[in-house]
């Protein structure tokens, strides 16, 4: 339950944290899944580059990245806020910290965390918003559990939002959830 509540919380801030990355001088070189043509398979490519995390970001090397039909829109052109090739999928991971950039303070390297890049999850290293990024209550012990952890943020968060914001479901009152076979409505009816 208290991953649940960090996913959540996660979640919540990361779709207020929307900025853009600065514009930064450094590069990390990674290897990536990169949708270069809409509709089209993915390429994994060992040059893929990323400005180092500036202030307030913070640089994941990716350990397990969420899967959710978000991206499988994204990645055929047809998805509400439409990227343009070529771009990384993946709008979750779990991983470790590798580097801060100056202001963020409740993650420091090493740390084992949770992260919504909003994009970029789908590399061995993706630079997050700090406020998009949490550390893990402990630190997973096997790949099974960092999957899992990857797989919190947009499914638990989605389903909180939908219920306490969008429902404005209270404690006693019944919900009936008609699509529970995906992630989300997994999520919502562990949630409701």
């Amino acid at each position: 339950m208290l991953a649940m509540r960090i996913a959540s919380r996660v979640a919540r801030t990361a779709i207020r944290a929307r900025t853009p990355p600065a514009l930064r001088s450094r590069t990390i070189t990674t290897t990536a899944a990169v949708c270069t043509e809409l509709g089209a398979p993915l390429t994994v490519r060992d040059d893929w580059t990323l400005a180092a995390p500036g202030p307030g970001e913070v640089l994941v090397e990716t350990r397990a990245a969420g899967l959710n039909f978000a991206e499988v829109l994204q990645t055929k052109g047809l998805y509400q806020e439409r990227l343009e090739p070529p771009f990384v999928p993946g709008n979750e991971c779990s991983g470790t910290v590798e580097a801060v950039g100056a202001g963020v303070a409740h993650v420091k390297a090493g740390d084992a965390v949770i992260a919504l890049p909003r994009g970029g999850a789908w590399a061995r290293h993706c630079v997050v918003s700090g406020a998009a990024v949490a550390p893990l209550p402990k630190p997973p012990s096997s790949d099974a559990e960092w999957r899992q952890a990857a797989s919190l943020a947009v499914a638990y968060g989605t389903a909180d939002m939908a219920l306490r914001r969008r429902a404005r479901m209270s404690e006693g009152e019944t919900v009936l959830i008609t699509a529970a076979a995906g992630g989300v409505g997994l999520a919502a009816g562990e949630l409701a």
